[in-house]
């Protein structure tokens, strides 16, 4: 299996490094991505466990080309490495896609973030670690249905910024990719200007599970003080999905200094529709030093108080280890990360 794996490594990136120099002459090429790798201890209360995870960190090529009369071809591939050893070896596990942009937008098709999940990461300060906010946003109760979706199969369109005002959706004919009518639409609108945004986004399940999505959220600019935040309502369906039908919500604040940036964050999700004692809380704190402005070093501790039913786990989505606890277990843990971005 290890060597299977080992030649699926090189036979993708002998790909890439021939797409790399075919390319160059003719287009713009550039090889991009992050490391992101953390040690985490966690305790829940009954057992401890430590590891060494390797969060979101990214390879990838991107370019572009010039059509003329202000548009362009524009493609990215790009791959998730588990830098911890750990993982398949899959090409192609982030957004990778293939489209054109000009004055009036951009258009692709391949496999991307929706813009429901795009709203909620840039609200998320602890993105990726061990206190991620998707441990309570975008889940339900049930393993493996969540709204914090990288759809395969999507289509997505993305307006112009017209002052500030922005939008995108994107609609997926199999959006787990595994050959199942399960389309999806996701959409989102959001206005920025340089003291704050704010915006909502919305996602429709109906031909996964009957359910749908709303999200509101934004953030204000203070100065070195930045507060945000996102609540969220999924309405799921009484018979096929109402594991999903809740409410949640998360705040956070970052106060920067130096080299240094201090940021917590608290969310809580409500106990699903005809259950009792399954919601969560999760609260977090950390400080980030910045190294270059590529380069940053951070420790933050996380915790989540789960009801007597609910077995939320820290670093469920975006970070390569998580620590699944027992029902009505509350796992808290520390987590030291570095990360680089080229």
């Amino acid at each position: 299996m290890k060597a299977t794996r080992k030649r699926q490594c090189a036979a993708a990136l002998l790909a890439a490094g021939t797409l790399l120099v075919s390319a160059g002459a003719a287009a713009e090429v550039d090889i991009w991505g992050q490391v992101h790798l953390s040690f985490d201890h966690v305790d829940d209360g009954t057992e401890t466990r430590s590891a060494v995870s390797s969060n979101t960190s990214i390879l990838g090529l991107r370019g572009s080309e010039d059509l003329g009369e202000d548009s362009r071809f524009v493609w990215q591939i790009a791959q998730v490495i588990n830098m911890d050893g750990t993982g398949s070896a899959t090409f192609t596990t982030f957004n990778s896609f293939a489209g054109l942009a000009g004055p009036w937008g951009q258009a692709i098709i391949g496999i991307h973030d929706t813009p429901f999940k795009m709203f909620n990461d840039q609200l998320n300060p602890f993105a990726a670690t061990l206190g991620d906010n998707r441990t309570l946003m975008g889940t339900g109760e049930v393993p493996g249905t969540h709204y914090n979706v990288r759809s395969r199969n999507v289509v997505m369109y993305t307006t112009p910024n017209m002052n500030g005002l922005q939008g995108m959706i994107a609609y997926s004919t199999d959006y787990r990719g595994q050959g199942r009518d399960e389309d999806i639409w996701s959409a989102n609108v959001r206005y920025t200007t340089g003291q704050y945004q704010i915006g909502l986004a919305y996602e429709d399940h109906d031909e996964v599970d009957g359910s749908s999505a709303l999200r509101l959220g934004g953030r204000v600019n203070l100065g070195q003080f930045q507060i945000g935040g996102v609540y969220e309502i999924i309405d799921g369906d009484a018979v096929r999905s109402p594991h999903l039908d809740r409410d949640a919500w998360s705040l956070w604040g970052a106060y920067k200094t130096g080299p240094y940036t201090l940021r917590a964050l608290y969310s809580e999700v409500d106990s699903y529709s005809g259950s009792s004692d399954t919601g969560a809380s999760l609260w977090t704190a950390g400080v980030w030093r910045a190294l270059s402005e590529r380069t940053q070093i951070y420790a933050l501790y996380a915790a989540i108080d789960n009801d007597a039913a609910s077995r939320r786990a820290l670093g469920r989505w975006g970070h390569g280890e998580h620590y699944v606890p027992e029902a009505g277990d509350n796992p808290g843990g520390i987590s030291l990360g570095l990360f680089h971005r080229f």
